[in-house]
């Protein structure tokens, strides 16, 4: 009779279970536990060997002895010894035989519950095991290939390059990538097991799914890149009162001046607001070029245009480690940055909700706090913000703080469009011809009639629509002389303004016809967004589908009815 310690059972591949002479189970190891899982679906703790075969004997009457034992619908071979055990006197000791091969039973019982892909291939190529996670990882069909050739499916090609037969070949660990019908991008490891002449006996091939983690690096290397594009372009946004002047004639624009030359003797607050194209950023400048702040830096920053989910690690930096990709040693935000002098917040109005609160704290405490800091750090800098919204979606609570909106505005300023100071369009034009004659190298005039129609313009676009135009018409035109036909010939948008037929379309040269639609909707289309600024508006009032304004509008070929 064994007297046997139960402490070694659990370090054993074979399922052991002990039990008194009754039947009754005393010690069931992780091997047997995993098997009665597998073959009887049987999750709670075992109490005798009965509930494992109604039909087991036991041979009190000899120390050791074989015999079958019923799994559900499995047969298997079990040694039963007589031992003795603390516990019991005499107890039996019953052990499944292991099948000859290493990862028939006993490692088989865990393939399934293991999360990567498992094959194992003998040398001549058959697959004799697969799990579970094969299938999930490839979308193969698990039984379509288990006890197949691997080279026969390549053949048949069921396999288009069967990763297990290259690592087969190489006879040697190895690596390798591949990428299943399915999209799927699998990493495989090979390892080989040798008999003791040396040769490969059969392979066990390891698989883990990795496509997130390749879509994951590719999407970090991208935000990386465009993170480093807007910090390179907000950097170089620095300007001076020497190449920001700021031209007008009229009363209206001198007001403003005024204002902002008052303004930078203070260090409080400036809210400048007035439609796109007015000179917002021109006016910001000045107040930072007539401060005491003037020899420190000037920081430009276009709330809209930075993607919300990295506007506070730009705005407030980050320390190192804050978040997957964040640079090594962290990064100082751009308002540390232009610490001691000015940050210009331009379109402010699209500054999400839950950032417009974070910049609430930093003006009352004169603190800022990097995206994985604890601590908060001392800042002076003043806070100069622009936007092109109306009073009323200013003190529109859900779309703009309203307690922001009144700490912003300690001294509002507010830029006329240039519709409302016409007086300043000669002079704006005068400079810019300047400007571009000398960039272009050219020597170009205008006529009296070309500046009576700039004069009569609307300017939608205010001043950055005039200089285009003025840039437009120097490159153009072929005379020395600007005239209005130099306008209605390259301005389509300006067309229904300035146009003195009936209908309000101005025909000044003949043209193909396809060519003259397709120039007359971009015009439609393009004043749709200008006027709505969003495409689902403009396409409802232009009586087309979205989907198409948009395509159409992209690749520039007419909307048509969509």
């Amino acid at each position: 009779m064994l007297n046997i310690d139960e402490s070694f059972l659990d370090y054993s591949c074979n399922a052991i279970v002990i039990m008194d002479h009754y039947g009754n189970i005393v010690k069931i190891n992780r091997a047997a536990v995993s098997l009665m899982k597998k073959y009887l679906q049987y999750n709670e703790p075992l109490k005798t060997i009965f509930q494992i075969d109604p039909n087991f004997k036991l041979n009190v009457r000899s120390n050791s002895f074989e015999q079958q034992i019923q799994l559900g619908n499995v047969t298997k071979n079990v040694h039963v010894f007589q031992i003795t055990h603390d516990k019991i006197d005499p107890g039996f000791l019953v052990i499944f035989k292991a099948s000859p091969v290493l990862y028939d039973m006993d490692l088989g019982s865990f393939l399934d519950y293991i999360d990567d892909a498992i094959i194992i291939v003998n040398k001549e190529g058959l697959v004799e095991e697969l799990n579970e996670s094969f299938h999930r990882i490839s979308g193969m069909n698990v039984n379509a290939i288990k006890g197949q050739n691997i080279y026969d499916l390549e053949k048949k090609k069921i396999l288009k390059k069967s990763s297990a037969a290259i690592l087969l070949r190489q006879k040697e660990r190895m690596t390798l990538r591949t990428q299943y019908s399915n999209e799927r991008i699998i990493t495989w490891t090979g390892v080989p097991y040798f008999n003791k002449d040396g040769e490969v006996e059969r392979l066990i091939g390891t698989a883990r799914d990795i496509t997130e983690v390749i879509n994951l690096e590719k999407k970090l290397d991208e935000t990386e890149k465009l993170k480093n594009k807007y910090h390179d372009k907000l950097s170089n946004l620095e300007l001076s009162i020497g190449r920001a002047d700021i031209i007008f004639s009229g009363k209206e624009m001198r007001s403003v001046v005024d204002i902002a030359m008052k303004a930078a003797k203070t260090d409080s607050p400036v809210f400048i607001w007035g439609e796109s194209g007015v000179g917002k950023e021109l006016i910001a400048n000045l107040v930072h070029n007539l401060s005491s702040r003037r020899d420190k830096p000037f920081i430009a920053i276009n709330c809209a245009a930075i993607p919300a989910n990295l506007l506070e690690s730009e705005l407030f930096g980050y320390a190192d480690g804050a978040f997957t990709g964040a640079a090594k040693g962290g990064r100082k935000g751009l308002f540390q940055e232009a610490n001691g002098g000015t940050v210009f917040l331009d379109e402010i109005g699209e500054m999400p909700i839950s950032m417009q609160s974070k910049l609430l704290r930093i003006l009352q405490t004169n603190e800022v706090k990097p995206v994985g800091v604890n601590k908060s750090i001392r800042i002076n800098t003043r806070v100069i913000s622009s936007t092109n919204l109306k009073g009323d979606q200013l003190r529109d609570n859900s779309q703009f703080r309203g307690d922001l909106y009144y700490r912003l505005t300690v001294i509002p300023i507010y830029v006329p469009p240039l519709r409302d100071r016409k007086d300043d369009i000669p002079v704006l034009v005068e400079h810019f011809l300047k400007i571009f004659n000398k960039q272009y190298k050219t020597n170009k005039r205008y006529s009296k009639g070309l500046l009576r129609l700039l004069y009569n313009y609307d300017w939608p676009g205010n001043v950055r629509q005039l200089k285009n135009i003025i840039e437009r018409m120097v490159i153009m035109s072929d005379l020395e002389e600007l005239k209005e036909d130099d306008m209605r010939m390259i301005d389509f948008e300006t067309k229904d303004d300035y146009a003195n037929s009936d209908d309000g379309i101005m025909i000044t040269k003949l043209m193909p016809l396809r060519t003259a639609i397709q120039r007359i909707e971009s015009i439609i289309i393009d004043k749709a967004l200008k006027q709505y600024g969003s495409i689902i508006k403009a396409a409802e009032i232009l009586e087309v589908n979205p989907s198409t304004l948009h395509r159409k509008r992209k690749r520039g070929i007419p909307a048509g009815d969509g």
